[in-house]
């Protein structure tokens, strides 16, 4: 009779599922997802470990079988990997924001001691892009510049969100912000007045329009944020990753 360990088949098989679903997600680019894409080499060499590991557990298949059958801790481990892969799709959504609440300002990013964010991609003249890795730069930039940017076009693109407390040609658009991995992230939002009658909330959308200013509460302190004055709207593809990175 061959021994066969069916616990340490298991375990074999954990390893190799952990580095193809990490795989998969530096693949697809979804591990942005849960982490800063500065991490991406540090996942990379988790990779290769695991199938190291995973090339020696399989000749443990191989042994005399445990007692007292399967053990119950591998189902943590199984649990987890099914969890972040059911959790790779899943969207930021008008839900999501009811629950983790939005914010109008980059001040609760900004470093108690002061301005110590240094952003080396100046806003360029013209129009404003508040696309891809320039939104949160540029947004910081534009909240501690105000009376210089306003009159500004820009061009930017979010997850449309409207609440009742709002009036009918208002809108906010919402991106949320990653510093260090999805844990810590909040959504960030720009307030929009559309001077179109059609709603799309919910919706991802690509907003050209006129910077301005308005006058928010955060906490307990009025603050000035910016706002836009929508030119045009349409309805783009959502993308693929809905972080965007705090540099």
């Amino acid at each position: 009779m061959k021994k066969f360990n069916i616990n340490e088949l298991i375990w074999f098989l954990i390893l190799v599922l952990s580095s193809l679903l990490l795989m998969y997600l530096l693949k697809t680019s979804s591990i942005a997802n849960f982490v800063h894409p500065k991490m991406n080499k540090y996942l990379i060499f988790a990779i290769g470990v695991l199938l190291v590991i995973a090339f020696i557990q399989f000749f443990k298949i191989f042994t005399v079988p445990d007692r007292g059958g399967i053990r119950k801790d591998y189902f943590i481990f199984i649990a987890a990997i099914l969890a972040i892969g059911l959790a790779t799709n899943k969207d930021m959504g008008t839900e999501g924001i009811n629950l983790k609440g939005i914010k109008l300002s980059t001040r609760s990013y900004w470093d108690v001691t002061g301005d110590n964010h240094h952003h080396f991609d100046k806003i360029p003249d013209g129009v404003i892009e508040l696309i891809g890795e320039n939104y949160y730069c540029y947004l910081e930039d534009i909240e501690k510049n105000m009376d210089k940017f306003k009159g500004r076009k820009v061009l930017t693109e979010g997850l449309v969100y409207k609440n009742s407390s709002m009036n009918k040609n208002e809108f906010i658009i919402a991106r949320s912000v990653m510093s260090c991995c999805a844990a810590d992230s909040q959504i960030i939002g720009i307030k929009i007045i559309s001077q179109f009658d059609k709603t799309y909330d919910g919706q991802w959308v690509r907003i050209k329009g006129t910077l301005s200013s308005t006058t928010v509460y955060e906490g307990n302190k009025l603050i000035e944020v910016p706002i836009i004055k929508s030119e045009s709207i349409e309805v783009t593809k959502k993308p693929s990753n809905q972080y965007i990175y705090q540099n």
